[in-house]
């Protein structure tokens, strides 16, 4: 017997063909083809699986992955130190394209994911082997040189999480409302600044987590932490990807892939480094040990 559609079935049908169609759209508004534009978007729901795989038959290298200088960390690393360059040569691009303020936008932009790929690796401090000064330590639960894991009374690193909620509600907000409506104008302040359509999962991850750790403080749910920032990360180096195109000027890749062979080379060799200098990550058991005393 051949299958009916109801009307139901026919809408739901026609909403995610519509959605498909301004995803593509916006993507090769930015240079991006339809299958790397799905490829993109599915990305950090794949990771997702595949960790939360991980974390029902294999706990315990779950956790593993997910400590400092792991995998996860240095994952999130690569895509921070990429949109610090990108955002570096987006701004040269506005700037030359006689956009100033579009430019002094993308050298804040820069700014922060410099913030963000220092803070990960507490700014080299187990890449060059340094102890965590004393009056630090003693501000510091991680007894490591970042900022974010400072408490003064006020816990910076519950200001961070606010910030990633944040972050996540007015990216996707910006995203939904300039780049995927139908007719909207191209051009203008908003439509160049809003990040594309294939970004969208991260910072809608980031802002769901964010909002569920309001009520759903428990073990369980903390632990995806780090897999969720990956994704935050993911959409921010992709953002940067697009305020490049934007810019205007060739949208031949070479800049691109030689900054990305650069990030990965540099990651790599800071990994190593820090895997090897004898000081540990402030979280992990004998730690304060390996921090100079």
């Amino acid at each position: 017997m051949a299958a009916t559609s109801t009307p139901l079935h026919r809408a739901g049908g026609e909403r995610a063909a519509g959605w498909r169609g301004r995803l593509v759209a916006d993507a090769a508004a930015d240079g991006v083809g339809a299958r790397w534009a799905a490829a993109l978007v599915l990305a950090p729901v794949v990771v997702a699986v595949a960790v939360a795989v991980l974390f029902v038959v294999a706990r315990s290298t779950f956790y593993t992955v997910q400590q400092e200088d792991h995998p996860v960390e240095w994952a999130q690393f690569a895509p921070c130190a990429f949109a610090l360059v990108v955002s570096v040569l987006a701004a040269v691009r506005f700037r030359r394209s006689g956009r100033p303020g579009l430019a002094a936008l993308m050298v804040l932009v820069a700014v922060g994911m410099l913030v963000l790929a220092g803070e990960e690796i507490s700014w080299g401090q187990r890449v060059l082997g340094l102890a965590t000064p004393a009056e630090l330590r003693s501000l510091n639960h991680q007894s490591e040189t970042n900022i974010h894991n400072i408490d003064v009374g006020v816990d910076l690193e519950d200001v961070f999480k606010v910030f990633e909620l944040l972050l996540g509600l007015v990216a996707a907000s910006l995203s939904l409302a300039f780049r995927s409506r139908p007719g909207r104008a191209t051009t203008g302040f908003w439509y160049a600044v809003a990040p594309p359509l294939v970004a969208l999962p991260g910072f809608v991850a980031i802002a769901a987590y964010r909002a569920a750790m309001l009520v759903l403080d428990i073990a369980p749910v903390v632990a995806f932490q780090e897999t969720v920032e990956l994704a935050l990360y993911f959409s921010l180096a992709l953002t940067a990807l697009a305020f490049w195109v934007r810019a205007g000027g060739s949208r031949a890749p070479l800049p691109l892939v030689a900054a990305a062979l650069v990030v990965v080379a540099v990651t790599v060799v800071l990994a190593l480094m820090s895997a090897h200098s004898g000081v540990l990550p402030g979280n992990l058991p004998g730690a304060h040990a390996g921090h100079g005393g």
